[in-house]
């Protein structure tokens, strides 16, 4: 069983990405937006974070993931986007 953080603020797509991953028996935590997210990923031992590339309020995905990157955190990230360019 994997321990995985889902950072992503709309209901319907982090309903069924949670879903899935339990399903599959893993446990999942969910965050709606960058500061909860960010704050978790950083205090948890994940096996994996799926997160949002564009969230609520003053932390974004980009900005958690640096964030873990500077602090050594060798967690596996899958980034989700719906931009259409980089």
């Amino acid at each position: 069983m994997w321990r995985c953080l889902v950072i992503e603020d709309e209901p319907e797509h982090a309903r069924y990405i949670a879903t899935g991953l339990r399903e599959l028996g893993h446990a999942v935590v969910h965050c709606r937006d960058g500061v909860t997210g960010l704050a978790r990923a950083v205090e948890g031992n994940w096996d994996v974070v799926v997160l949002d590339r564009m969230l609520p309020g003053d932390v974004d995905g980009l900005a958690i993931l640096a964030t873990l990157g500077r602090l050594g955190k060798k967690t596996p990230v899958l980034v989700l986007s719906a931009l259409s360019a980089v």
